[in-house]
């Protein structure tokens, strides 16, 4: 895995760690432990009136029971009363197999102190069994010990330097034709790149700015697509299209690298 290849990864976790939400979650969860841990992940699913005995998944060679818990909003006491019936119940249908529990969620704002005390009093009121807490950083560690070949089971193809060194004008012309020809409206004002200093000023995480800095090395396409183009107003029109989308992301509340995410998904889905 190169550094491009590293940087549009994290990115993508990034993003998907902190959207999905309830079961959608869940499933993203067990996809990437069966990745990770290959024959040593077990998923367990929810099967009628039985439920799914307060298991999402079990590691086997650990004795791990992971229990997801992805609610949008952490209240204390939902999440309290969550920990104590998720636990009792592994405690309760998987006593002869249990040696850690493992609380996974995907707040990357943290836990309320009232939680976290509360998970250190049931860690101590069950000294024979390891509770654990898995978060952003944990689950980052998880997915970036997936095989390389394997990534792309879960967040598709990423381009690598050499690819992307071989981009040229004949593959950049469609989409920005397809960016243009979405606003009928251009503006009259002058456009130009984001500056480096403006890159490291807005909030991006690393992996974003990365992709930035990496997607200006083929600015000088741009430039002459807007060159060659049969329309003057192309410059305007194309950023009028961007400009459009991210105000109306940005009034979502919606965090820089998620914005960033869904500028490059509304660039790919104007291409296609």
């Amino acid at each position: 895995m190169d550094h491009l290849q590293r940087a549009w990864y994290t990115q993508a976790f990034e993003v998907t760690y902190r959207t999905k939400r309830g079961n959608e979650f869940q499933d993203w969860f067990v996809k990437v432990a069966s990745l990770a841990y290959g024959a040593d992940f077990e998923p367990i699913r929810n099967y009628g009136p039985m439920g799914d005995f307060k298991c999402d998944g079990r590691r086997l060679s650990t004795g791990t029971i992971f229990k997801c818990y992805a609610p949008g909003e952490i209240k204390e006491a939902e999440t309290i009363k969550k920990i104590n019936d998720d636990l009792g119940g592994a405690l309760q249908h998987w006593s002869a197999f249990l040696r850690c529990w493992c609380f996974v969620l995907n707040d990357s704002r943290g836990l309320p102190p009232t939680v976290g005390q509360h998970l250190d009093t049931m860690k101590a009121a069950h000294a024979t069994i390891s509770l654990d807490r898995w978060g952003e950083a944990s689950l980052r560690d998880l997915v970036f010990s997936i095989p390389d070949d394997r990534m792309t089971d879960l967040f598709g193809y990423a381009p690598t330097i050499a690819l992307w060194s071989q981009v040229g004008y004949a593959d950049l012309k469609p989409m920005l034709e397809a960016i243009a020809q979405n606003q009928p409206d251009p503006i009259n004002e002058p456009t130009a790149p984001p500056s480096p200093q403006k890159i490291e000023k807005n909030d991006l995480s690393t992996s974003a700015a990365d992709l930035l800095r990496v997607g200006r090395l083929k600015e000088h396409l741009v430039g002459d697509f807007l060159s060659q183009s049969a329309w003057p107003e192309t410059a305007n029109r194309i950023a009028k299209a961007i400009r459009d989308h991210y105000m109306s992301l940005k009034a979502l509340g919606l965090s820089a690298d998620d914005i960033f995410a869904r500028l490059r998904l509304f660039i790919g889905m104007s291409a296609d």
